[in-house]
């Protein structure tokens, strides 16, 4: 009850108890942010790891996500053909590449809510592999989507985003797109509100017992637990963790600016799930980049025509090649598999 609010961040394998703990703070009305990521970036193994491959990059808390009606899709992330972010980068050949990744999503005004105080002002927001949640209608409750996708989106597996380059990631999400044409914007942060109901109907979970821990002493728990929330609970759910890391939330530009409101965003959360409402006004005046959105326009049309004559010429070269293998047997007796 001394809690203004509640930030989780990266929540990895957490124990029942301390989901149970988080699912009576909300009921109480109490206010949460919480981060999850499905894969993360800057979420690296230990140096030496045995195991580094299959180190756990992701985070849930599905348990609770599940009871406010956000239904999680498991090892997926987001992928945006409008929302897509230009990145250079040196391929396997070692020549530098530019290419517009599609998981690296720049979120721009047109694709906040628009009249969410949280959003009010910014210029735009930088996610990384936004994890991928669909909305299940719950009684009670009122899930809002303060920052979506575009009509233009799609999901892709995360062991194909870590296995390729983003030139492959482009290729992959585009056949998908033309395969599956549009579809309704997804959503990449949350607002729920209303009557939650607990994700814990049986009451408190036992806590785990450490084998090699001395026996603590019992203590009689004598709190009632809630079944349903009172007061005004707001659970805030941003499916990305990556945008909170310094590189990103303060990445410059040539003139020394801030080119996103990742900062100011966050903040702006903050104030409005926990404090004072009318400094949000005042802090995004602050943001003050101001992208070429012409410019960007072109270079992502400019971007469209090129994949499409590599594709063109790909086909022919695989037309070619296939007439080719008709050929060399014949000639030297080579067997093509």
């Amino acid at each position: 009850s001394s809690l203004n609010g509640l930030i989780v961040i990266h929540p990895k394998d957490l124990p029942l108890t301390t989901l149970y703990a988080i699912d009576q703070y909300l009921l109480k009305g109490g206010k949460l942010i919480v981060f999850t990521d499905e894969l993360s970036v800057f979420d690296n193994p230990p140096q030496n790891d045995q195991n580094a491959y299959a180190y756990k990059r992701s985070s849930q808390i599905d348990l609770l996500t599940d009871a406010w009606g956000l239904k999680r899709i498991k090892d997926s992330v987001l992928c945006d053909k409008n929302l897509a972010t230009e990145v250079s980068y040196p391929n396997a050949a070692g020549v530098q590449e530019t290419v517009m990744h599609p998981t690296l999503l720049t979120a721009e005004p047109k694709y906040f809510k628009t009249d969410s105080r949280v959003t009010m002002g910014l210029q735009n927001l930088i996610i990384y592999y936004s994890g991928v949640y669909d909305k299940i209608p719950k009684e009670g409750l009122n899930i809002e989507e303060l920052v979506f996708t575009s009509k233009q989106n799609a999901e892709i597996m995360t062991f194909q985003v870590m296995s390729s380059e983003p030139s492959k990631v482009q290729s992959l999400c585009d056949k998908i797109f033309t395969e599956k044409g549009t579809r309704d914007p997804k959503g990449i942060v949350f607002k729920a509100t209303g009557k939650f109901s607990t994700a814990f109907p049986e009451g408190k979970p036992k806590a785990e017992v450490d084998p090699k821990a001395p026996p603590a002493p019992e203590v009689a728990d004598t709190s009632v637990p809630l079944k349903v929330s009172t007061g005004n609970p707001i659970a805030i759910l941003v499916t990305d963790v990556d945008m909170l890391n310094d590189k990103i939330m303060f990445r410059q530009n040539q003139f020394g600016q801030t080119t996103n409101s990742n900062y100011p965003f966050i903040q702006n959360l903050v104030e409005m799930t926990m404090g004072n409402e009318d400094l949000i006004s005042i802090r995004t005046k602050a943001v003050n980049n101001r992208p070429f959105t012409v410019l960007e326009d072109i270079k992502k049309k400019a971007e469209e025509n090129t994949q499409k004559e590599i594709k063109a010429y790909q086909e022919k070269a695989e037309e070619a090649n296939i007439e080719l293998g008709k050929f060399l047997p014949a000639r030297s007796g080579v067997k093509i598999p």
